[in-house]
C-alpha cells in the first residue's frame, strides 16, 4: 500500500481566479491560458486533470482526483510582484512573461514538498511520469504575450551597475586582481545572489529585492563571512575582549533579512569557567554547553563552500 502524506500549501494569486479559469484549456497534452502554454509528454496523456487555482494552471494525477485522493503534481503561475511568493518555499521562479498591455510578471513553478495522492500501482506509476515531466515543460507566451525562459534570474544579467560601482571604487589594480565575483542561489527562490570576495571568504552579499539589487551584508573588519552547507552564511564577529559570536543564519526571500538559525557564542564575561553557549533560532534562550560540544557543533557548520571567484578586473 503506497504512503499517502497530506499537503497543505498556501499559494498566492495576483491575477484573479475567474479571468483565467474560463480560459483555461486541456487540447489533448498542450494546456494553457489565456497568457501562457506549455505541452505534457505523451507518455500522460490520459493520466491527469488540470485546474485553475489562483492565477496558474495547476496539474493534478487524474485517479487520485476521482477518488477524492488530491493528486496535485505542480502549478505554474504568473507573479506581478515577487512578493506575492516570496514566503511560499515550494514555489521557484524559472522564468519571466509580458504580455501585450506591456506587464511582466515572474513566471513560477510550485511543486509541493510533500504530496497526497490516491493508492495502487497504476496511481503511483501516473504520478511518478507526471513528477517527471516538470523539468522539461516548453512554456510558451502566447496571445501576444511573450515568455523568456530564466530571465531575471541569472546573476551576469543582474548585478552588472553594482560590479561597475565596485570596479570604479578600487583604485589599486592589486585590489582588483584580489578581489573576486560569483553568483550562486542560497535562498532556493531560482534568482542568483552576487557575492564579492576572495578564496573562501566573503566580503559583500547581493540579492534581488523586487527585482532590484539590493545589499544583504558587507563584512566589517572584524568579521569572518562565508557561505556553509551550501545555504547558510556564516557571519563571525571577533572582539578585542576576546569575545566571539557566530551567527548561523539563511537569507529569506525577496529580502535583505538575514534569519539567524543557531548562534555560538564564546563569552567568559558570562561564565568564566564555562564561556561556550548556543542558542537557537530569531529569540531562542542561551544554553550553556561543554567546550567539546560546542567543537562538535560549530565543525557542522564550518566548512566553507569554495567559489571560483571572477576577478573583478575582467569587469567591462
Amino acid at each position: 500500500m503506497l504512503k499517502r502524506f497530506f499537503v497543505f500549501i498556501v499559494i498566492f494569486g495576483l491575477i484573479s481566479s475567474s479571468s483565467i479559469a474560463s480560459e483555461l484549456k486541456n487540447n489533448g497534452l498542450e494546456v494553457s491560458n489565456a497568457y501562457f502554454s506549455f505541452t505534457m509528454p505523451p507518455e500522460t496523456k490520459g493520466t491527469y486533470v488540470v485546474e485553475n487555482k489562483n492565477g496558474g494552471i495547476s496539474v493534478l494525477e487524474k485517479l487520485s482526483v476521482k477518488e477524492g485522493s488530491g493528486g496535485w503534481v505542480f502549478t505554474i503561475k504568473m507573479c506581478k510582484d515577487p512578493k506575492d511568493y516570496a514566503d511560499n518555499y515550494d514555489a521557484k521562479k524559472i522564468g519571466e512573461l509580458t504580455d501585450k498591455t506591456g506587464k511582466t510578471y515572474d513566471m513560477v513553478l510550485i511543486c509541493p514538498t510533500e504530496i497526497y495522492y490516491g493508492e495502487g500501482e497504476t496511481i503511483q506509476n501516473n504520478y511518478i511520469r507526471l513528477a517527471g515531466a516538470v523539468e522539461h515543460l516548453e512554456v510558451k507566451g502566447i496571445n501576444g504575450s511573450k515568455y523568456v525562459k530564466n530571465k531575471g534570474m541569472k546573476g551576469e544579467t543582474l548585478y552588472g551597475e553594482v560590479l561597475r560601482q565596485y570596479k570604479t571604487e578600487m583604485k589599486s589594480k592589486r585590489s582588483l586582481k584580489k578581489l573576486g565575483y560569483a553568483y550562486y542561489d542560497i535562498n532556493s527562490d531560482g534568482i542568483e545572489e552576487l557575492f564579492i570576495g576572495e578564496k573562501n571568504l566573503i566580503y559583500s552579499v547581493y540579492t534581488m529585492v523586487n527585482r532590484k539589487p539590493a545589499n544583504v551584508i558587507a563584512a566589517k573588519e572584524d568579521e569572518i563571512l562565508f557561505l556553509c552547507n551550501d545555504e547558510n552564511l556564516w557571519v563571525e564577529r571577533l572582539y578585542d575582549s576576546g569575545k566571539n559570536i557566530v551567527n548561523i543564519s539563511v537569507l529569506e526571500r525577496n529580502s535583505v533579512k538575514l534569519t539567524p538559525v543557531i548562534t555560538f557564542i564564546y563569552d567568559k564575561n558570562l561564565n568564566k569557567k564555562k564561556p561556550w553557549f548556543v542558542s537557537y533560532g530569531t529569540n531562542g534562550s542561551l544554553e550553556n554547553i561543554s567546550k567539546k560540544e560546542y567543537s562538535e557543533r560549530t565543525e557542522l557548520f564550518r566548512e566553507p563552500l569554495k567559489f571560483n571567484y571572477t576577478s573583478l578586473s575582467l569587469i567591462k
